[in-house]
């Protein structure tokens, strides 16, 4: 089972956001996944990993809420670590630190 990574609407430009169930995910770096709802082509090209994924929209919380795989769950050991996200026009970045959750 995947981890659930909530993205509030304020922090993007909902334009794509709202017009799609489907986001790509991508392995940007060892602490960086990139998520949007358009291809990103030089994202393509040069992540580690690729992966479409479903989102679930939350508009009664003005946020949306996606899915990572085991995959990614694993590679960032993101149910152990701190992260972080935030928006940009289309696309959002999770960055995930060093330090454990506590």
């Amino acid at each position: 089972m995947g981890f659930l990574v909530t993205i509030n609407k304020q922090l993007i430009n909902g334009e794509y956001w709202n017009e799609t169930n489907k986001v790509t995910v991508y392995a940007l770096d060892y602490c960086t996944i990139g998520v949007s709802p358009v291809v990103i082509p030089d994202w393509a090209r040069k992540a580690l990993y690729v992966a479409d994924t479903i989102m679930l929209r939350r508009p009664i919380n003005d946020v949306f809420i996606i899915e990572l795989n085991d995959y990614l769950v694993d590679f960032y050991r993101i149910t152990e670590r701190k992260y972080e996200v935030t928006g940009y026009e289309n696309f959002v970045l999770i960055a995930v630190t060093d330090r454990s959750k506590q």
